[in-house]
């Protein structure tokens, strides 16, 4: 195994030099970033309106990340992230959005170490970082305050591979463990980790060369030196699976298994061709309402002709394999056969698994010679050009996160009847008081999907500003009947049954609510006590 222990001094500049250069483009790349604000999907339940999150670093906190189940997640290193932000610069945007971007560089950084590491090819690692650091795809990772878990999780993920390296270098079970605690680290960032054992297992076949096949004695004893690795897996799934069930993130689903494997398989070849032409990209894209069956076969069928290739060719170009089927493992947790949220794929699904197809990619144009022919300034003038388009197009992509309004009015320009974009910018311009702005894109929203609760949820809140309390209470109506668990539409209406004078009703509003959200079951039950006492006052 080619560890780079003797590194020449040419060498080790030639590393300072491209790590230089790739850092420098990615800081040029995302510099705006520091310019935007947050955005009103997510941010405000992860960061803004989280009063646990803006206290910073306390003992009270740190037990309250450890044990919420806050947006159907548990990911308590990442709330912790957010809170030493806090402690260290404060809770302005740019304090997160400086954060993420260094995240982002020591990622970029850390997957060229990586692969240095393992294979000790300096150009090569270095073009594969320096697509991950620039590729259009991550934006929304870097960009979106409400994603640094995919940061977070992903810095974790790399200080897993190299010290699984180190241990594969030499053997000891303070490597071993290390290694562990910082998979489970991961875990604790994001549970998309889920699939690292399966990724070690590729890297145990290639690069790091420690069996030839599946059949063999050797990847056994691998396969079992990797059950720590899957029962940590499992017990993240485990925990994801029921704190999802228990904040019923998983009822927003209306398509059957049948609608969600189609959309999985056109997934997995759509994230291809972005990958290739990085254009009209979306912080959402809506679940179509039909699929073409055609169209999931023809994807299907790419990938297993594609999949059998690399399998044949595993031998000779170990690589091909390895990175294509990197790329389908790790896509697996989030492709969607088992679907969360509203929609049909996501840009920051691309983080890992682009990794395994950025290795494909050049390492193959690397060992199948196709530049051969080609002189030296013509292969930097197409690298400089290739690298050029990226960082424009990153730079171009960035822009767009400046304000939500900026963001979610892209959404809706680039995507066809995208109904979740609609519903957001319709809060947006609720928020920016353009009321009759925001009443038209709710009902664009509504008229493309009358159960979208999040809009009848906005809705609801624009009624509520325009004096019509009847149908602000109509629509929180609509939305609890729809979704029963909907924490904010249940708050909403034991407000309306207070002004109705209602008390009875509030408070079974709030009864419902210490199951679903604690802080708002309080601040619901201050309010009804408020009424009671203005009411007690009055009487007198």
């Amino acid at each position: 195994m080619p560890f780079q222990k003797n590194k020449t001094t040419d060498s080790r500049m030639q590393i300072v030099l491209l790590l230089t250069l790739i850092l420098s483009l990615t800081v040029a790349a995302y510099y705006q970033v520091i310019y935007c604000g947050y955005v009103s999907y997510d941010d405000a339940v992860y960061v803004i309106e989280n009063d646990h999150i803006k206290t910073g670093i306390t003992l009270e906190s740190i037990k309250w990340a450890l044990t919420t189940r806050t947006d159907g997640n548990w990911f308590p290193l990442t709330w912790l992230s957010y809170m030493l932000d806090i402690s260290i610069a404060g809770s302005t945007p740019r304090t997160f959005h400086i954060s993420n971007l260094l995240y982002h560089l020591a990622n970029s950084t850390l997957l060229f170490a990586a692969l240095y590491m393992m294979t000790g090819h300096i150009k090569r690692c270095a073009l594969v970082a320096a697509l991950f650091a620039l590729h259009p795809l991550h934006v929304e990772s870097v960009a979106w305050i409400s994603e640094r878990k995919d940061l977070l999780s992903l810095f974790f993920f790399f200080l897993t591979i190299i010290f699984y390296a180190k241990y594969r270098e030499r053997q000891g079970l303070f490597r071993y463990f290390i290694t562990l605690f910082l998979f489970a680290c991961g875990l604790m960032s994001k549970s998309m980790l889920v699939s690292t054992p399966l990724l070690l297992l590729l890297l145990d076949y290639w690069p790091l060369k420690k069996y030839e096949s599946i059949l063999s004695l050797k990847f056994g004893k691998l396969l079992i030196e990797k059950i720590p690795f899957f029962i940590l897996s499992l017990f993240s799934g485990i925990i994801t699976y029921n704190v999802q069930k228990h904040k019923a993130v998983v009822s927003y689903v209306e398509s059957s298994l049948y609608m969600n494997t189609k959309n999985a398989l056109i997934s997995y070849v759509a994230y291809i061709y972005k990958t290739f032409v990085p254009i009209k990209l979306s912080v959402l894209y809506p679940f179509p309402s039909d699929i073409n069956i055609m169209t999931a076969i023809a994807a299907a069928a790419f990938l297993v002709i594609a999949s059998a290739a690399v399998i044949i060719m595993r031998k000779e170009k170990p690589y091909l394999m390895v990175g294509w089927f990197w790329y389908l493992i790790s896509l697996l947790p989030v492709i969607g056969i088992i679907r969360v949220g509203k929609q049909s794929l996501a840009d920051r699904y691309t983080y890992l698994p682009h990794i395994g197809f950025f290795v494909l990619l050049v390492w193959g144009l690397f060992e199948l010679n196709l530049f051969d022919k080609i002189s030296s300034k013509v292969k930097y003038a197409l690298t400089i050009g290739v690298f050029s388009v990226l960082s424009v197009v990153t730079w171009n992509q960035v822009g767009y996160w400046k304000t939500s309004l900026t963001l979610f009015n892209h959404a809706v320009d680039v995507t066809d009847n995208n109904w979740v974009a609609l519903g957001v910018l319709g809060y947006d311009y609720i928020t920016a008081n353009e009321l009759d702005k925001a009443l038209m894109l709710l009902n664009r929203s509504l008229s493309l999907n009358p159960k979208n609760v999040m809009a009848l949820y906005n809705m609801g809140i624009l009624q509520n500003k325009l004096g019509n309390r009847e149908q602000a209470f109509q629509h929180f109506q609509k939305v609890v009947a729809i979704e029963p668990d909907y924490r904010m539409a249940h708050y909403q209406l034991g407000l309306q049954m207070l002004f109705r004078g209602d008390t009875v009703g509030a408070l079974q509003e709030h009864t419902i609510l210490q199951d679903l959200d604690t802080d708002l079951s309080r601040q619901l039950l201050s309010s009804i006590r408020i009424q009671n006492n203005s009411n007690a006052v009055s009487a007198r």
